[in-house]
């Protein structure tokens, strides 16, 4: 048998005529055993007489036949292990050299990366042999990318459990105080509130003895037939004149000789009074959007439709 026709056929799937007596001339790969590693076979013909070798040497072809005919592979691929000593996508690990020498894993990832990027630009998946290796670069990838996760959770956990041993140590000084403080300021609260309504009842008073100032030096001012002014009316000008434009706020406050004042804040909250009327004014609101597709996701994964979304399901290579 000199036809590659069965090995062609094998590459797109079509195992039709396959004999396992007669081995087909092509490129395949098999194992040694079931836990071993994929190597790749050239079987050929000489003649009538039927030839088998991997990499290393020759090899019987009617006794790797029967693993290899049914995993069938490109003459590059062969090629590519044959000069490099590893599959297309596969890392350089399993040499003689010693751990450090071994590529950093960011550099595996961006080698696999390069061969599998450069190999999708030439090819288009229409066979299983080229959906395997397609898979094949995938799992890699995604191996090296769990491998460096758990790298990353290695490293980190000293400094995490460093971090939550000082934690520890100062949380509880840290807290034991709060509850103390809390009924301090509880405490002032009343005072406070009641200063500060004095302080504004004085300051009310203040703006208005002000703009009566301020009105009667306009009205001395607009009497355009008095030309000579008393030393009264002189003086309610001049007072006038100095009266600040704009007011400081009033602010009750205590404390302040060891540290912060303690004063008054004003927290501002919502008290929601109709749910779905809440809901109509927040419904275009991009968090309220992505809040309610998030609901809507986890429905959706549960296989249960509700009002105003419909389930989608794609398939996905995973």
């Amino acid at each position: 048998m000199t036809s590659y026709k069965f090995w062609e056929n094998a590459l797109k799937g079509d195992f039709k005529g396959a004999d396992l007596n007669t081995p087909a001339p092509g490129f395949y790969k098999a194992k040694k055993h079931r836990e071993g590693d994929w190597f790749p076979i050239a079987i050929w013909y000489n003649g009538d007489e039927c030839l088998c070798a991997d990499v290393k040497g020759t090899i019987d072809p009617f006794k790797v036949w029967p693993w290899c005919a049914k995993h069938p592979i490109t003459e590059d691929d062969f090629r590519y292990y044959e000069n490099h000593g590893k599959w297309q996508g596969q890392a350089n690990v399993g040499h003689n050299s010693p751990p450090e020498a071994e590529l950093a894993i960011d550099d595996q990832i961006k080698d696999i990366m390069g061969q599998a990027e450069a190999w999708l630009e030439k090819n288009k998946i229409t066979s299983q042999e080229q959906a395997d290796k397609a898979a094949g670069f995938s799992q890699k990838l995604s191996q090296l990318s769990k491998d460096a996760e758990k790298k990353r959770k290695v490293e980190k956990q000293p400094h995490l459990d460093a971090g939550k041993a000082v934690d520890a140590k100062y949380k509880a000084i840290v807290d034991l105080p709060k509850n103390t403080i809390a009924a301090l300021k509880a405490a002032i609260t009343p005072f406070l509130i009641a200063e500060q309504e004095k302080k504004e009842e004085a300051a009310r008073k203040e703006r208005a003895e002000a703009a009566k100032k301020i009105a009667e030096a306009e009205k001395i001012k607009a009497d355009k037939e008095k030309k000579n002014l008393t030393e009264k009316e002189e003086k309610i000008i001049k007072e006038a004149d100095t009266v600040p434009l704009i007011q400081p706020k009033p602010k009750a406050s205590v404390g302040g000789h060891t540290g912060r004042k303690v004063s008054l804040r004003t927290k501002v909250r919502a008290e929601v009074t109709d749910y779905e009327k809440a809901l109509l004014a927040l419904k275009d609101h991009p968090e309220m959007k992505d809040f309610v597709q998030k609901l809507c996701d986890r429905a959706a994964k549960a296989d249960k439709e509700i009002d105003g979304m419909k389930i989608i399901k794609e398939k996905v290579a995973t």
